[in-house]
């Protein structure tokens, strides 16, 4: 019985309620855990637990803190969304196939009873702003955005030099053509080259960047957008137009129309205005807005002007005008330049637009804009390249065609907008997502317009490429996306419905989360797989930035998608200093790439790609120069297009060698094309994935040329028997397993197994000098250099070299107060003796620093200071990074893949002290250089030569430890290679007695364990320092350990997972996860199980300390290195997850152990007939795991009560208003139980405690709810605090008035006493008995409940006994 509101009604009252709901909250936000529970905190079960895990935190924390209100929200529900509509108020439903999305509003406490609706997958609260953030430049001092001053310089500047529209040249085109051949940068180092040459540019894929909205302005994506073609009936008038889409303006359109009438929207409303002639100028006038903006504070507020333009533009004499969305112009100008909305061929019919892009008054001087021509822009200077943008123009209302951007799919047929009246645009528009969209575009089509500022090389023709962004699919066409981190969560999987129904092949998605531990299981992923599954859009995701810990893969993480890695290439911008583009390094994996295992066991990366660094198209409206519009960047969000790029040849070409038909599913034929022809780098599997990117393999694979080999991934064993795509496989020590592999593709193939070994390892000490002695920081400039050339020779045949660096966190956060005190970054150099002298630097002035001297000048596109060579103590032209690292951190590394055989005339470690400290005049440095080769690795067995399929074997041996393992199978002809990666997930098996109960301890890692693993470079007994604090939470080293229980263990029985570490603490810190099963977001519907037969979620953890950032708070239980975590005993897969979240910089690795058991107490529950009112009795308790200590409290006795109420029907959206009322009050209670039987109807159960003590019970005080879609509603509150409750039962749905049964049992009192508690730790294996006293005045015949809490200090009710007494 749900109330209904009419269609106008609908959306107003759905604005009113997100704004006052709601609040932003980034997904990029640090803390994503609610703390545990405290020491003697309330735990509350209700019937209605299992269903809550789909909701999404913010809304579940709603729910638990008993808020009443109505809460926008959107459902994802596979199958039909009827059921799912019928719960909502306003309900909207975009629906395709078996997937729709539901957008409507409900109250809080309503929302398990749309979780328990068969189908539905996930419930995401509607949130309006900015929810989400991209992945951003992994160095935090790159990329600073220009002061105001900088800009109001450039402004002045263009409009000195400004050139009407019609008298400017015509724009400069594609360099395409000039550089197809020439084999630079993202061409060479993915070989795009060779995709080209074989005839794929990208021709006919049209590729979907889900950002933040992309500059179709600037001069190397003019023309780089989709049109809409073969449109029918109303939708007719799109054709033509440009293919955009608008999730977040879709979003305001039917939750907040009101933020479109203040101008918050990329749908923007114009005003009718008549000119006033004079001669053949027409004046109007028009109050342009000031704000507000969604990106900055601008207060709501008009500046009214007269603007002029030509009287011949207008056949009617009457225009529209209205405020542009670009929220640049807003910045630069403080106000919004206006649009003008003109008629110039037919009286009324208005279909061209201008912008007042120099914000001058006066349109006279700016470009039409029309469905022909539908980007903005202004070459203010005449010099062929445009300089502002106002973005691209993808529809004019005409009072018939419907509004496009994504109304539709909800139903929305909107033709009541009369011409020109209603205008939508899209753009790279919101500064605070920093240009990241156009960067990300620019590297699928960007068009090589551009080269300002390019650095000069002696071996290209003229010196410099005649285009600095090249995009790997120039002639793919953009679908363009408005930003989605407005609204993130909504944007993004409506995103996904929009791009897999509407005909996008490629998205590109270069974000993620931290707020997840359980990547792959977690909501995002599967809605990302739910939405994808069975279509032919291939989605490839960011895997991130905050390595170099392993497991730091995020969300979203779907089987459909392919995770994407950064590699490197480094001298292409300018950077460092070197003359031949011979000279730039590429083709490493970037440090802070981050890297498997998944959560769910998965390898965590599929593939790597250029994302360090190179260079990509910035904002026209920031730089205001279009020649020099383009930067150096990095991060797995650029790797993410690059890839994308390539992805988009493979499209072109498989459709070609198939006449044009795409199968079903086509992202996994796609992924498994990129991994079999990505290239090897020799890195492990779980870091490098497959390779890197090789485009031009990539299209002969996918024409049928060149062979693809499936499964492009092992994932070794099973479980239980079966293999699902997202669950995880494990398998046992001494088990075996064999994968049958085919090879789709000509030619035979040798076939061998490999792991990654260290071979030998040097440890060295390096003191910086007095901070005196150094120069002026400058980023291409080392201040430090060690020759690490002999070295590298003396290991000619290492795959790998990593090099190590810490220093003492005093010298890092010497006050603690979490933040740096100092900066370094940590560089490997590839040296050429380019003037054959011999020497790289000399230290002249004998100061053990490498001195140098900046110029004032910048030649560079990133705005370092050149460096005046004759005065500096380096040789100018011989050095380039392979790579570096600057992390928030004490802890630093560097790799250089094949170092002998990749190194020109030397190798040099190189340091950089980036931000400094008077304080800190000595920086005490502990270097370790570690070599690394590929092995053949025992317990794989292959055919040495195979052709169309082989069969690979594992074996474990029976005393391998716990815990994960990576290597890979890799298949060679001649020089070409394929590398399957293989991930191995050796997995514990609890110990049960028949009657289900855990027998003993396991432990994960060890000290036996860190020394034996120490040459693998992942170590199932050690951590090392990874932590960033320049980046997000999930920065940090990570251990996964699994653990199957067969049997349903016996009720309340707890896992005890005792973590120690071999560190000072502080300030080494390992949180402990504990995952076990959760909802199946399918399971009501089985024929609709995705992946997995069912979910693991965190069921219990270390606290979440997370301060900010990558920056953790430490924090034990034991005050030192040691912490006892406690979670419910299920059966099923358990997974045991360490993160290292704080680190002391005092040694390279840091052993330890987790010792996972349980406790146990005899008897489980006591019941004991007295004769008298006093007596006794034992309780033992034994655990299988240390603890720091035991705690133990007694409470009753006391009685239930049982009731036959009357429901009524009450208003279902006010729980207050419950026709049930009951009043209880506690004292020293362990427990409230409570719940409500009756076979039909629906009643939602409340329980209320008066907090202030006013004798008021207000639906704000509402502790716990049970508001499931039945009758049958229970709660029960462990550890309750003491004070006067009510209990509510609310007629929800009820015909009549039927009669129910209200149970109510407070077990509370103060008649039992503990004694025997143990005041100290109690070892593991250590009976401790308990004797427990009660006296009681008893009435005979009557039975009285008691019960008995105890746990380890740390969860002092983990374990219940209860008692009964009768008299």
């Amino acid at each position: 019985m749900r109330r209904r509101l009419s269609h106008g009604a609908a959306f107003v009252a759905l604005t009113t309620l997100i704004v006052a709901s709601l609040r932003p909250a980034p997904v990029q936000a640090a803390t994503g855990e609610d703390p545990p529970p405290t020491q003697g905190a309330t735990q509350v079960k209700t019937a209605v637990d299992a269903v809550l895990a789909k909701l999404d935190p913010k809304l579940e924390t709603k729910v638990k803190k008993g808020e009443t209100a109505p809460v926008a929200v959107f459902a994802t529900v596979q199958g039909d969304t009827a059921q799912a509509r019928a719960v909502l108020d306003n309900a909207r439903v975009a629906k395709s196939g078996d997937t729709g999305i539901v957008l409507g509003s409900i109250p809080v406490q309503a929302l398990p009873k749309l979780a328990a609706v068969p189908g539905v997958v996930s419930i995401q609260p509607v949130e309006l702003g900015k929810t989400g953030q991209p992945l951003t430049d992994p160095d935090p001092e790159l990329h600073q955005p220009p002061t105001k001053a900088e800009q109001q310089a450039a402004v002045a500047k263009i409009k000195t030099d400004e050139v009407p529209y019609d008298e400017a040249p015509p724009l400069r085109t594609s360099n395409f053509d000039k550089l197809r051949h020439q084999n630079l940068l993202d061409a060479k180092s993915h070989n795009f080259t060779g995709a080209w040459n074989a005839g794929f540019t990208g021709q006919g894929v049209t590729v979907g960047v889900l950002d933040g909205g992309t500059d179709f302005g600037h001069p190397d994506l003019l023309n780089t957008w989709q049109t809409w073609t073969g449109q029918t009936g109303a939708k007719a008038g799109w054709n033509g137009w440009p293919k955009a889409f608008d999730p977040y303006g879709t979003l305001q359109w039917l939750s907040a129309p009101a933020q479109i009438d203040q101008g918050l929207s990329w749908y923007t409303k114009t005003t009718a205005a008549t000119c006033s002639r004079t001669g053949a100028s027409c004046d109007v006038d028009f109050a342009t807005r000031t704000g507000p903006s969604r990106n900055f504070s601008a207060p709501d507020g008009t500046n009214q002007h007269t603007y002029d333009f030509p009287s011949a533009w207008s056949k009617s004499g009457k225009v529209m005008l209205g405020s542009h969305p670009d929220d640049h112009l807003l910045q630069l100008y403080g106000e919004r330049p206006a649009f003008l909305v003109t008629d110039p061929h037919t009286a009324g019919v208005y279909d061209t637009v201008y912008v007042d892009l120099d914000d001058d008054h006066s349109f006279a001087d700016e470009k039409p804009v029309t469905k022909t021509s539908p980007a903005s822009y202004r070459d203010m200077n005449g010099d062929g390249y445009t300089d502002l943008s106002g973005g691209l123009l993808y529809y004019v209302s005409d009072g018939k065609t419907p509004i496009p951007g994504g109304l539709d799919a909800f139903g929305v047929s909107d033709t009541s907008y009369g011409s020109g009246q209603l205008l939508a645009w899209t753009g790279d528009y919101d500064p605070a997502i920093e240009g990241h969209g156009t960067l990300t575009a620019s590297n699928i089509v960007g068009q090589a317009v551009i080269n300002g500022k390019a650095p000069t090389f002696k071996d290209i023709p003229g010196g410099k490429y005649a285009g600095a962004v090249l995009g790997g699919a120039p002639h793919a066409k953009l679908a363009p996306f408005g930003d989605i981190y407005l609204g993130f969560d909504f944007s993004t999987q409506f995103g996904y419905l929009l791009s897999t129904r509407q005909g996008v092949d490629i998205t590109s998605n270069s974000y993620g989360q931290s707020a997840v531990d359980n990547d792959g299981w977690d909501a995002a992923s599967q809605e990302a797989d739910v939405i994808h599954d069975g279509y032919k859009t291939t989605p490839l995701f960011s895997t991130g930035n905050g390595a170099p810990g392993f497991g730091t893969t995020g969300s979203a993480a779907p089987t459909a998608g392919i995770e994407v890695g950064a590699s490197t290439q480094f001298g292409g911008t300018g950077w460092d200093s070197i003359v031949r583009t011979s000279q730039i390094t590429d083709n490493d994996v970037m440090v802070w790439s981050n890297r498997g295992f998944g959560a769910n066991a998965t390898n965590g990366v599929d593939v790597v790609a250029d994302g360090a660094y190179a260079p990509g198209d910035a904002t026209l409206n920031t730089v205001l120069d279009g020649r020099n519009a383009w930067v150096s960047w990095g991060g797995t969000s650029r790797s993410t297009p690059v890839a994308a790029g390539a992805t988009a040849l493979v499209y072109q070409a498989y459709e070609k060698a198939h006449g044009g038909q795409l199968p079903a599913g086509f992202y996994k034929t796609a992924k498994d094309i990129l991994k079999s022809s990505a290239k090897d780098l020799g890195y492990d599997a779980n870091v490098q994935g497959s390779g890197s990117i090789d485009a031009g393999k990539a299209v002969a694979s996918a024409a049928g040329q060149r062979a693809v080999v499936t499964p492009s991934q092992w994932r070794v064993g099973d479980y239980r028997g079966t293999e699902y795509p997202v669950f995880a496989n494990i398998i046992s020590p001494g088990a075996t397993d064999s994968q049958k592999f085919t090879i789709q593709g000509p030619g035979a193939w040798q076939v061998s197994d490999r792991q990654l070994v260290r071979t030998d390892n040097t440890t060295f000490s390096f003191n910086s000098k007095d901070l005196s002695k150094e120069s002026t920081s400058n980023f291409n400039a080392p201040d430090y250099l060690m020759d690490l050339t002999k070295q590298v020779k003396q290991h000619r045949d290492a795959d790998l070299m990593v090099v190590k660096l810490e220093y003492p966190r005093s010298e890092f956060d010497g006050d603690n107060n979490l933040t740096e005190d100092q900066g370094w970054r940590l560089l490997t150099y590839d040296w050429t003796d380019v003037n054959h002298d011999g020497k790289l630097w000399t230290d002249t002035n004998h100061n053990g620093v490498v001195n140098h001297t900046d110029k004032t000048t910048s030649s560079n596109i990133d705005g370092f200071l050149d460096l005046d060579f004759a005065k500096s103590e380096m040789q100018q032209g011989e050095y380039s990074r392979f790579m570096y690292h600057r992390a928030g951190a004490n802890a630093l590394q560097s790799y250089v893949a094949d170092p002998a055989k990749r190194m020109a005339d030397g190798l040099f470690l190189g340091l950089q002290h980036s931000a400094k400290n008077t304080s800190i005049p000595v920086t005490n440095f502990t270097i370790s250089i570690d070599w690394y080769k590929n092995s053949d690795w025992k317990w794989v067995s292959t055919p040495k030569v195979a052709k169309g399929s082989f069969t690979a074997s594992i074996k474990v041996p029976s005393s391998t430890p716990y815990g994960m393992y990576s290597g890979a199978v890799v298949l060679t002809r001649g020089s070409d290679s394929m590398v399957v990666p293989v991930s191995v997930a050796v997995a514990a098996k609890a110990t049960q007695d028949a009657s289900g109960k855990i027998t003993g301890a396991i432990t994960f890692g060890g000290d036996d364990v860190a020394k034996a693993q120490k040459n693998y470079t992942y170590n199932n007994g050690s951590v090392f320092g990874a932590n960033d604090w320049t980046w997000r939470a999930e920065s940090g080293d990570w251990r996964f350990f699994y653990l199957d229980v067969p049997k349903t263990p016996a009720d309340g029985t707890k896992f005890l997972a005792n973590t120690s570490w071999e560190d000072s603490g502080p300030y080494t810190d390992i949180d402990t996860l504990i995952m076990g099963r959760s909802v199946n977001h399918f399971q009501l519907e089985p024929d609709s199980v995705f992946g997995a037969p069912y979910t693991l979620d965190t069921v219990g953890k270390s606290p979440n300390t997370n301060v900010r950032a990558g920056v953790w708070r430490f924090d034990t239980a034991t005050g030192g290195p040691a912490d006892v975590v406690t979670a419910p005993a299920q059966e099923g897969l358990q997974a045991v997850a360490l993160h290292q979240v704080s680190w002391q910089g005092d040694k390279f690795d840091t052993p330890f152990k987790v010792q996972l058991g349980s406790a146990s107490v005899s008897p489980s529950s006591v019941v004991q007939t007295a004769t008298g009112d006093t007596g006794g009795f034992d309780v033992k308790f034994e655990s299988s795991v240390p603890l720091d200590g035991l705690k133990a409290a007694a409470f009753g006795l006391s009685q239930p009560s049982t009731t036959t109420e009357v429901a009524h029907q009450d208003n279902p959206d006010d729980p207050s208003t419950a026709s049930v009322k009951r009043n209880l009050t506690l004292s020293h209670a362990s427990r409230l139980s409570v719940s409500t039987a009756l076979d039909s109807n629906d009643l939602d159960l409340y329980v209320v405690r008066d907090a202030n003590n006013d004798g008021v019970f207000s639906s704000s005080e509402i502790v716990a709810s049970s508001a499931g879609g039945t009758a049958n509603e229970s709660v029960d509150l462990v550890n309750p605090p003491d004070g006067n409750y009510q209990i509510w039962v609310h007629g929800y749905s009820v015909a009549g008035t039927p009669s129910f049964a209200l149970n109510v049992n407070a077990v509370q009192g103060n008649d039992l006493t503990v004694s025997g508690l143990p005041t100290g730790p109690v070892p593991a294996g250590t009976q401790v008995s308990l004797h427990v006293d009660y006296t009681k005045a008893m009435t005979p015949g009557q039975t009285y409940n008691g019960e008995l809490l105890l746990g380890p200090t740390t969860a002092p009710a983990a374990l219940s006994v209860p008692i009964k007494i009768t008299r």
